[in-house]
C-alpha cells in the first residue's frame, strides 16, 4: 500500500504549480531530463529547473523521469514495466535524447539500473543508431568525467549556458531524421562537451575546457515549477550567487564554479513579485549566501514585497542579524553552519579561518532572533588531524549547548572525500578502520547529551565516493555490475574484485598509464588573478 510519503505519479503532477509549461507544445524532438534520485530530491536540485527552462522550448520539449526506491525500481524491473517519465508515461527508450544530470558520485550507481529498466542499454558502444542519445552533465561529472564515459554519448563539462541554444539547435537534428552519429560529431564542436567515443581512454588528446556564464542577471536559475514534495516544501528558488570566494582546500565548488558571479537584489526582488500569486516562500540558494554583498539589501526588499525567505548553509564569518531575522520572522526555525574542524588551527589548515568566537556570535544571533536548532557540519580524517583534533569537536559541541540550553543542535560529521582540481585532490584518505576509530571516539564524547543529536557518515561510503571522484574510464564496468545487483557497498566490492581492482586503492589519488590523472581532461580555468587571496576573491571587493 502507498503512504502518503510516497505519492503516485498522478498525484505528484496534481500538486505542481507549473510557472511555464512542461513539456513544450509543437515540438520536433522529444527528449527526458533523468535525475539519478528520487523525485523529492530532484525536486529540490535548482538545476532541474534550469534544465527543464533550456530543453522546452524552440522545438525541443523535455518531460521528467526520477528513479525511486532501488526496491521499487527492481520491482518494476521484475514485472516487466519500464521505467517511465513523470508527464506522458513514456518508456526512456521512447524519446528521442535522455538528458542526465547528477550532483552527487554516490548516484552513479542509480543510472545503469534506470536506463535498462527504461529500455535503454545502459553502455554508450551497445546503443545503435535508434536508441536515445544520453546526455550527462553536472558538478559531479563536470569535475571528472571518465566514470560516467561508458555510459554517456556525451558530456557536458561546466554550466550549460553559454552552448544552451547551440545544443538545442543540434538536438532538433535528431527530430529531423538526422544519424546520432553524425549529431555526436557536430557535438563534439561544441566548446566544453565531452564525446567519450571519439577519445580514447586514458589518452591526453583531448583537454575540455570548463563552460561557465557571464552574467547571472541573464539567465533563469530560479524554479519553473512548484511542489510542496521537496526538501523547500514549495518555495519558490532562485539562485543569488554562483560560485565562492573562499579557499576552502576540500571544496570542488570553488574550482568549478569560479569566478563569483551576483544576482541583482532588483532582478531577484523582480523574480519573486513575478509568481508570489503562487508562493510566498522564495529559498535563496549560493555557495555562501551571508557573503552575497547585498544580503541585508535583499532581505529588506524581499520582506517589503511580502516575501517568506528560507536558505541552507550560511557562512557562520559573515552572517548578519538582518539576516538571520528574516529568516526567523519567515518561519524558518532552524539555521546551518559548518565549522568542518573542532580547532582553529585545523581549521586555519585546510583553508577555513573561521574562530569559535564567530561561531559563537553566530549561533548567539540565531538565539537572540528566536530560532530553535542549529545545524553544524564537521569533517573527519582531515591533513593533520589528530586525536586532539576530534576531542575539539565535542569539546566545542559540548560549549555551544551549555551556552545556549535553549538551542538543540543536530552535528553531522561526515569523512573528508577528497576531490579533483582541490588542493587536496592528491590527499591519501585514512582507512576505513581508522575513520571508524575516530568516529567511534566522538560518538563517546557526545552520546547522551540531551541537547544534541549526532550523525556520523559511513567510511565505507565515503571510500565509494572517493573511487568514483578519482578514478577512470576503468570504473565503467564497476559501476556497471554495482548497479545492476543492488548498488550496495557489497556490490561495489565484489564488482571491483572481478575487474582485478582493489577499492582500497581508491584512498589514493589514482595515476592512469603515463602517470596521468583521470580528471586532468577537465581544464577548469580558474581566474588566476583571484588565486592566494585568501577569505575573499576579488569579485566582492
Amino acid at each position: 500500500m502507498r503512504t502518503p510519503m510516497q505519492p503516485s505519479q498522478a498525484e505528484l503532477l496534481a500538486d505542481e504549480v507549473a510557472l511555464r509549461r512542461i513539456p513544450a507544445p509543437g515540438a520536433t524532438v522529444r527528449g527526458v531530463l533523468l535525475y539519478p534520485n528520487t523525485y523529492r530530491v530532484g525536486m529540490s536540485n535548482l538545476a532541474v529547473h534550469y534544465l527543464l527552462g533550456a530543453l522546452n522550448c524552440e522545438g525541443v520539449a523535455c518531460e521528467r523521469a526520477f528513479v525511486p526506491r532501488r526496491d521499487e525500481l527492481f520491482g518494476l524491473q521484475a514485472a516487466g514495466r519500464p521505467l517511465t517519465s513523470l508527464e506522458t508515461n513514456t518508456p526512456l527508450g521512447g524519446f528521442d535524447f535522455v538528458a542526465v544530470t547528477c550532483s552527487y558520485e554516490l548516484d552513479y550507481l542509480n543510472i545503469p539500473l534506470a536506463l535498462q529498466v527504461g529500455g535503454i542499454h545502459p553502455v554508450a558502444e551497445a546503443r545503435g543508431e535508434g536508441d536515445p542519445l544520453v546526455l550527462m552533465g553536472g558538478p559531479a561529472v563536470t569535475a571528472n568525467p571518465e566514470p560516467m564515459a561508458t555510459f554517456a554519448d556525451a558530456i557536458v563539462i561546466g554550466e550549460l549556458e553559454p552552448v544552451e541554444e547551440q545544443l538545442r539547435g543540434i538536438l532538433r537534428k535528431l527530430g529531423a531524421g538526422a544519424g546520432k552519429g553524425a549529431v555526436l560529431e557536430e557535438l563534439a564542436t561544441l566548446p566544453g562537451v565531452y564525446v567519450p567515443s571519439l577519445t580514447a581512454a586514458g589518452k591526453g588528446e583531448v583537454r575540455i575546457r570548463r563552460l561557465r556564464a557571464d552574467n547571472l542577471d541573464e539567465v533563469a536559475t530560479s524554479s519553473v515549477i512548484l511542489t510542496p514534495h521537496t526538501e523547500f516544501g514549495g518555495r519558490f528558488l532562485i539562485e543569488v550567487a554562483r560560485g565562492c570566494g573562499r579557499s576552502c582546500h576540500f571544496c570542488l565548488a570553488r574550482r568549478i564554479y569560479h569566478p563569483v558571479r551576483l544576482r541583482r537584489p532588483a532582478t531577484i526582488i523582480a523574480a519573486f513579485e513575478g509568481i508570489k500569486q503562487y508562493s510566498r516562500r522564495i529559498g535563496l540558494i549560493s555557495a555562501a549566501l551571508s557573503d552575497y554583498p547585498w544580503i541585508d539589501e535583499l532581505c529588506r526588499g524581499l520582506r517589503s514585497a511580502g516575501a517568506q525567505l528560507s536558505v541552507a548553509t550560511v557562512r557562520a564569518e559573515s552572517v548578519t542579524r538582518e539576516l538571520v531575522q528574516t529568516l526567523a520572522a519567515s518561519g524558518q526555525r532552524s539555521i546551518t553552519y559548518a565549522p568542518e574542524a573542532g580547532s582553529e588551527q585545523l581549521r586555519r589548515a585546510i583553508g577555513k579561518p573561521m574562530t569559535d568566537e564567530q561561531l559563537s556570535e553566530a549561533v548567539a544571533l540565531a538565539a537572540e532572533a528566536g530560532l530553535r536548532g542549529i545545524k553544524l557540519y564537521f569533517m573527519i580524517g582531515l591533513p593533520g588531524e589528530s586525536a586532539d583534533d576530534i576531542e575539539a569537536i565535542g569539546a566545542l559541541v559540548q560549549r555551544l549547548e551549555e551556552d545556549f540550553p535553549a538551542l538543540h543542535f543536530t552535528v553531522s560529521v561526515s569523512p573528508l572525500v577528497p576531490k579533483p582540481h582541490t588542493k587536496l585532490e592528491l590527499y591519501d584518505m585514512p582507512s576505513v578502520a581508522e575513520l571508524k576509530r575516530r568516529s567511534r571516539q566522538l560518538w563517546s564524547l557526545l552520546q547522551g547529551r540531551r541537547g544534541v543529536r549526532l550523525r556520523l557518515g559511513s567510511a565505507r561510503w565515503a571510500l565509494v565516493q572517493a573511487a568514483f571522484s578519482r578514478g577512470g574510464r576503468e570504473l565503467g564496468q564497476v559501476i556497471l555490475n554495482a548497479s545492476l545487483e543492488g548498488g550496495t557497498v557489497h556490490d561495489v566490492q565484489a564488482a571491483m574484485s572481478a575487474a582485478g581492482l582493489r577499492l582500497d586503492a581508491y584512498r589514493s589519488a589514482v595515476h592512469s598509464a603515463g602517470g596521468r590523472l583521470p580528471w586532468q581532461i577537465v581544464q577548469v580555468n580558474d581566474c588566476r588573478a583571484c588565486e592566494g587571496l585568501g577569505r575573499r576573491c576579488r569579485t566582492f571587493t
